[in-house]
């Protein structure tokens, strides 16, 4: 646990109200740099982040919606490979 990177540099997330807009600055960076889709990881780690909100599956699931809803607006509803 001890050499764990984000236990030695700490972890940061943006508050769950303001994560559409996150993912809207990144992916639409992506798309006016030509990327036509995404696939995202590491998403597990998220669930222990949560325990001010209502636990781990409330916090995921706002981030995942926020997420494929910023996806099908820059990439369309099929081009987001979301793997744990």
């Amino acid at each position: 646990m001890l050499w764990d990177p984000a236990f030695l540099g700490g972890v940061g997330a943006c508050r769950v109200e303001h994560s559409y807009e996150m993912y809207r600055g990144i992916h639409t960076y992506l798309q006016e740099s030509g990327v036509d889709g995404v696939k995202v990881d590491a998403q597990s780690g998220m669930g222990s982040l949560a325990g001010g909100i209502g636990g781990g599956p409330k916090l995921v699931r706002q981030f995942t919606e926020s997420l494929e809803s910023s996806v099908v607006q820059s990439f369309g509803p099929e081009h987001c490979i979301n793997c744990m």
